[in-house]
């Protein structure tokens, strides 16, 4: 009796872990995590390469953080983010539009750190703290950008 519990443990397992998976809602979570990926890609690129610009030059963190991205989507893809980098000619007069560009820019960059931090939360059954207005998001947003800063550098 005790070696049938024995070589059953692998099927208890996977049973467990299924059942917490479905409880989680895994793949909604997923889901969420991919469609901030995608509108985040462009703003993550651009944040990753003026991070690495203050060490070499806008050109060399361009090729070399391409290079990464290369080995991960292929060549087809990173000639295509090549492009959208190249095409725009960026001047940095401060308009509206030019402020406004920037907000939006680092929140959907930061939108993607705070899905995953909410997944996480999920997952680990962590209750969040209670939305505390403005200063909160700020915060929040803060350090969601930081650390895309030290991914950035890395």
């Amino acid at each position: 009796m005790a070696r049938g519990r024995m070589y059953g443990w692998p099927l208890t397992v996977l049973k467990n872990g299924l059942h917490a998976w479905q409880a989680d809602r895994a793949p909604l979570l997923a889901a969420a995590i991919a469609y901030y990926a995608v509108f985040a890609l462009g703003p993550l690129l651009l944040i990753s390469i003026a991070m690495a610009s203050i060490f070499f030059s806008a050109h060399a963190a361009q090729q070399a953080i391409l290079d990464r991205v290369q080995l991960l989507v292929g060549r087809d893809a990173t000639t295509f983010l090549q492009r959208a980098l190249d095409a725009p000619n960026i001047s940095f007069s401060f308009t509206l539009s030019t402020v406004l560009g920037v907000l939006l820019l680092l929140m959907a960059a930061t939108g993607l750190m705070n899905a995953v931090r909410h997944a996480l939360n999920v997952v680990w059954s962590i209750e969040p703290k209670p939305n505390l207005g403005i200063l909160f998001l700020f915060r929040s947003r803060s350090a969601s950008l930081l650390l895309i800063a030290v991914i950035g550098l890395l």
